[in-house]
């Protein structure tokens, strides 16, 4: 070491914001005066004495459906809507109208394949296995077909190059003889 003191080692964590997603199915104790149709409550760790707050990255959100009072006709926002499916999932026998977003549909069909049986989890696993195979064979044909594509249209761009080349020499004067020594050509593509 030359003698210089070593500086002070400083963590850098880069933590990535993380959020804590609680879903109660009953109403949680809040204080007197906490709205009775409040169902969302956000906390962040604080120091107990101080109020302190340790970091900004960590949160926790409770969504509380013993709280959640919406009938169907009163969902305004997506949150609504989800807050409403993850309380009234369960008692649905088809797809309300208010769900037909492509985001809910797949939801209903994923809940759908959890009530499959051990068999039928196999057989939907196997088609989803089959469905990639064929994917993958037609991309692979997909692919070889650009190849061979790009082959030929690059050969036949070359022929109608040495074509157009033969025509300026014949226009020139240059012998046939010489034309197809230099090019490839037959003699018969030049008449």
């Amino acid at each position: 070491m030359d003698g210089a003191t070593p500086s002070k080692f400083e963590w850098d964590y880069n933590l990535r914001p993380v959020t804590v997603v609680a879903i109660l199915n009953f109403k949680f104790e809040h204080a007197d005066d906490w709205p009775a149709d409040c169902f969302l409550s956000s906390y962040r760790l604080r120091e107990d004495s101080n109020h302190e707050e340790m970091t900004d990255v960590l949160r926790f959100v409770f969504l509380e459906l013993g709280r959640f009072k919406k009938k169907i006709w009163e969902l305004d926002t997506v949150f609504d809507k989800w807050m409403y499916l993850l309380k009234h999932m369960h008692e649905m026998e088809e797809i309300p109208m208010k769900f037909s977003d492509p985001l809910f549909t797949r939801l209903f069909l994923l809940a759908k394949i959890g009530e499959f049986t051990a068999e039928e989890l196999k057989q939907n696993r196997q088609s989803l296995e089959n469905m990639g195979d064929y994917e993958n064979i037609l991309n692979t044909a997909r692919e070889e077909a650009e190849k061979v594509g790009w082959s030929v249209g690059h050969a036949k761009g070359r022929e109608e190059e040495r074509r157009q080349i033969a025509e300026k020499m014949l226009a020139a004067g240059i012998p046939v003889s010489q034309i197809t020594e230099i090019t490839g050509l037959r003699q018969v593509e030049l008449l």
